[in-house]
């Protein structure tokens, strides 16, 4: 009776370790599954999401600027083309604090106000490098696509845009620069969704021919504030502002440069 006993509390004790070894493997593989899930998640939000190339061929002046840049680029060789939005046109106003960093450096402003990644992508098809091969190109857009893009659509079509000037100027140096602050306070909803954006951007520089550089906090306080003394609306640059700016590219754009005479 005591033998048939412990057998019996025996077989208990192999049927606790084996519902516990069994517990362990099921927690084991649903836990990996998890991990897996999230991983697999947190990829799909990093992936980059490419954007169809627009032309914005309802304005006039739109198309005629586009126009007037390529003929430009006809006339002579340039060492540096600035392409982006109004914050890059608006450097035709500043040119005497360009040509205070970049005295002898012979620049393209390819900029146009309002411009998004798209119509950026678009004029780099359409004839921007037909004659244009400049030894580097300061890139910056999307802050007019935030409002109505993802950071990965962003991010994705500033990558087609640097495919695109490679494939028609393989030579050339691209500076690609994240998106300047924007919005006066720290805490206003574009603030974040830069973070996300310039973060995505970053990845893209490979160090050869893409490089990246962030200038953003040269433009805010202590506390964070992006002030009207370098931003007149909290998107577009003072006259401060380019100054910063201009100081800013110098620390970059001589090395991708190398000598320049004339």
């Amino acid at each position: 009776m005591l033998k048939l006993f412990s057998l019996r509390r025996w077989d208990t004790y192999c049927l606790l370790a084996i519902a516990s070894v069994t517990w362990l493997i099921i927690t084991t593989i649903r836990t990996h599954r998890s991990l897996t899930a999230v991983q697999r998640l947190h990829a799909a939000c990093e992936t980059l999401h490419h954007v169809r190339a627009s032309a914005r061929s309802t304005k006039p002046a739109w198309i005629k600027r586009h126009a007037q840049i390529i003929k430009r680029a006809q006339l002579q060789d340039y060492d540096v083309m600035l392409l982006g939005d109004s914050i890059t046109q608006g450097w035709d106003y500043q040119t005497k604090v360009w040509r205070s960093q970049f005295p002898q450096v012979r620049t393209l402003n390819a900029g146009i106000a309002s411009d998004r990644v798209e119509h950026v992508l678009w004029r780099v098809r359409h004839g921007l490098f037909a004659h244009a091969k400049p030894k580097a190109v300061v890139l910056m857009a999307g802050i007019n696509n935030l409002a109505v893009t993802s950071p990965q659509e962003i991010a994705g079509g500033l990558e087609q845009i640097i495919t695109a000037i490679h494939r028609r100027s393989p030579s050339t140096q691209i500076l690609l620069l994240g998106l300047l602050p924007s919005g006066e306070s720290p805490s206003h909803p574009r603030r974040a969704k830069i973070v996300k954006v310039n973060k995505l951007v970053a990845k893209l520089a490979d160090g050869a021919r893409t490089h990246y550089l962030d200038a953003g906090s040269r433009f805010l306080t202590v506390d964070g504030d992006f002030t009207r003394s370098v931003s007149s609306d909290g998107i577009h640059l003072t006259h401060q502002g380019y100054e910063i700016w201009a100081k800013s590219l110098r620390t970059k754009l001589p090395e991708l440069l190398g000598p320049v005479s004339h």
